[in-house]
């Protein structure tokens, strides 16, 4: 009986063990079938081919750890990539000579994708915002890159020479200041209408005559002066202004002038000097017009309140107005401050074309705007 019942319980052991060695055998075949299901799901299916969840996991997502999102089935369509920046519309503007159809440079656009367009004065081009580089190309020998500004976004490296960064933040234009070789014999800023054929009619500028006793030495003569023209071989010149002459010995003379250079001018072609008296540290503001076939003059000292005015029948190439410090003989140094810079009635900006003029001794400082009006030094 007792063999009989140990039998038993043994049996009934033996049966337990399969039971439980059974337990064990399962559990390791779920385990092996999970094993293979996250290999398949979370490693076979690599994030650029699985789906992805919108922001977090779900309870049947398991995070793959990549880049942040949440990569296997049921865990929502592949979000679409993100939108490209806007692009907006840019016009270049440089200094325009419409006598000769020619340019100190263009100007190349090349944004934040790679792509680069090449724009003349007043063409325009579609360009990705961001941060994108612009830069002076086809020069003209002896050119350089002077200044640049913009009314499509910020230019957050700086303005000058012939490269800049454009933060494009919206529509507008891109102006580049050129600068002359330091071969004529004008010193200041020469401005060109933004659309070829529209004539420059009207000119102001205002000047303080400064001091020259430091310059006293050979003779020599520097013109202070407003036009309009000039530009181009043997084409109009009409201006008016100052000029401070060293006779030689030691006696400096300031007089008033206007003048006609160029086809159709008076018989002399030589400067007018006018009778107003003018002294050292007066303000001169000068006053230009010219349309069918008159051109005028005033001239204004502001210090005094003298005047003096007069026209000429005379008709200037006027698709260009110059603001200018010109400088005759060997002057040891001769500087001189120009404001209020406009042209046919309107303000000038620094996004208009202009073209920055050098001696060999005197170089203008970069162009500034404020109230509508330009405004530069001259430094000797």
């Amino acid at each position: 009986m007792c063999k009989i019942v140990m039998s038993a319980l043994r049996t009934r052991t033996n049966h337990n063990r399969l039971a439980w060695i059974g337990g064990w055998i399962g559990i390791f075949a779920v385990v092996a079938l999970v094993g293979q299901s996250f290999v398949t799901g979370a490693f076979a299916q690599s994030p650029a081919t699985g789906s992805r969840g919108p922001t977090g996991p779900s309870p049947d997502c398991i995070p793959c750890g990549f880049d942040g999102h949440y990569c296997y089935p049921n865990c929502g369509p592949t979000p679409p990539p993100p939108p490209p920046p806007p692009s907006y519309t840019v016009t270049a503007r440089v200094f325009e000579n419409y006598s000769s159809d020619t340019e100190p440079s263009d100007i190349e656009i090349c944004d934040s994708a790679g792509a680069c367009q090449t724009l003349s004065n007043g063409q325009s081009a579609t360009v990705q915002s961001g941060y994108d580089t612009a830069d002076a190309v086809n020069v003209a020998s002896g050119w350089s890159g002077s200044q640049w500004a913009t009314s499509a976004g910020t230019l957050p490296d700086g303005n000058t020479g012939n490269s800049v960064v454009l933060d494009l933040q919206g529509p507008g234009t891109l102006a580049l200041i050129m600068a002359t070789p330091h071969t004529t014999t004008w010193a200041g800023y020469v401005f060109s209408p933004n659309v070829a054929g529209t004539s420059v009619t009207s000119v102001s500028g205002q000047f303080q005559i400064i001091d020259p006793s430091s310059t006293l030495g050979s003779q020599w003569t520097v013109g202070l002066w407003v036009g309009i023209g000039g530009i181009g071989s043997n084409l109009g010149l009409w201006q008016a202004g100052i000029a401070i002459t060293n006779t030689g010995s030691g006696t400096i003379v300031i007089q008033a002038f206007y003048e006609a250079v160029g086809p159709g001018c008076a018989a002399s072609c030589q400067p007018v000097p006018g009778s107003m008296t003018v002294n050292y540290g007066d303000t001169i503001g000068v006053y230009l017009n010219s349309s069918g076939g008159l051109s005028s003059f005033t001239i204004q000292d502001k210090t005094n309140l003298n005047q003096w005015s007069g026209s000429v029948d005379f008709t200037p190439y006027a698709y260009s107005a110059d603001w200018i410090l010109e400088p005759t003989g060997t002057i040891p140094k001769f500087g001189d401050n120009f404001t209020n810079m406009n042209a046919n009635g309107g303000g000038l900006s620094l996004i208009n074309g202009f073209y920055a003029s050098f001696t060999s001794t005197n170089s203008p400082s970069l162009l500034s705007a404020s109230g509508g009006a330009g405004q530069f030094q001259v430094n000797g």
